[in-house]
């Protein structure tokens, strides 16, 4: 497994969990389907890593964001989907 090609991001929350996303199969041409995946760790997870996906079926994406919101205690990402020409997105992420 090679990470840092698919590193995204890292987050922190307020109580000290860590949040790594990866942004995996994230190409044209390709057969496999994009997704990222998430690694979370910290008090929460009692220390044990835990390994989450997020298909993102047929679509690629770009400039996408992550974020923990600690009032509703949930990560959050925002982004685009990219039409076949790059002038205008065809899509967004929320």
């Amino acid at each position: 497994m090679v990470l840092y090609w698919d590193f995204q991001q890292a987050v922190v929350d307020n109580d000290g969990n860590m949040y790594f996303i990866l942004n995996k199969e994230n190409f044209g041409g390709r057969k496999r389907t994009h997704f990222f995946e998430i690694l979370d760790f910290g008090p929460s997870t009692d220390s044990v890593l835990r390994r989450y996906t997020i298909p993102m079926q047929d679509f690629l994406t770009y400039d996408v964001k992550f974020a923990y919101d600690n009032l509703q205690h949930a990560l959050k990402a925002g982004g685009f989907i990219p039409p076949t020409t790059p002038a205008v997105p065809k899509g967004f992420i929320s």
